[in-house]
C-alpha cells in the first residue's frame, strides 16, 4: 500500500532530502522521487527508466552511467524487496546516493 511504499522509499533513501515528491505515471506503476538537489533532469531520467518496464529495468546500468552531456555520471542500483523495485541513483566514483525512486513492479 501507499504507506508501505513510502516507508520503503524513506528507508532506502536513508537520510536523503524527502521534502519534494513527484508521482510519475509509468508502465510499471508509479515512482516517488525524493528531490535531493539533483534537479528535474534526474527526475526525467527516472521517469524514462521506469517506462522501459521490468524486462529492461536492470539492463540500463551502462546507458545511465554513460549519459552524454550530463554534468554528473549516474549509476543505477536496483533490488526487488517485497515485490517492489527500489531504484537508487548514485554518483560514480564515491557511490554517494543522490536520489531514490520507488517503482511498483507487476508480479
Amino acid at each position: 500500500d501507499e504507506d508501505a511504499a513510502s516507508a520503503l522509499c524513506s528507508h532506502t533513501a536513508s537520510g536523503l532530502n524527502q521534502k519534494t515528491h513527484h508521482t510519475v505515471p509509468a508502465v510499471t506503476g508509479h515512482a516517488r522521487w525524493g528531490d535531493a538537489g539533483a534537479g528535474t533532469s534526474a527526475i526525467g531520467l527516472v521517469a524514462s527508466l521506469l517506462t522501459l518496464g521490468r524486462a529492461q529495468l536492470f539492463g540500463v546500468r551502462s546507458a545511465v552511467a554513460d549519459e552524454p552531456g550530463s554534468p554528473l555520471r549516474w549509476i543505477l542500483h536496483g533490488g526487488e524487496p517485497a515485490g517492489e523495485t527500489c531504484l537508487k541513483l548514485g554518483r560514480l566514483g564515491n557511490r554517494q546516493a543522490t536520489g531514490v525512486a520507488l517503482a511498483r513492479v507487476p508480479a
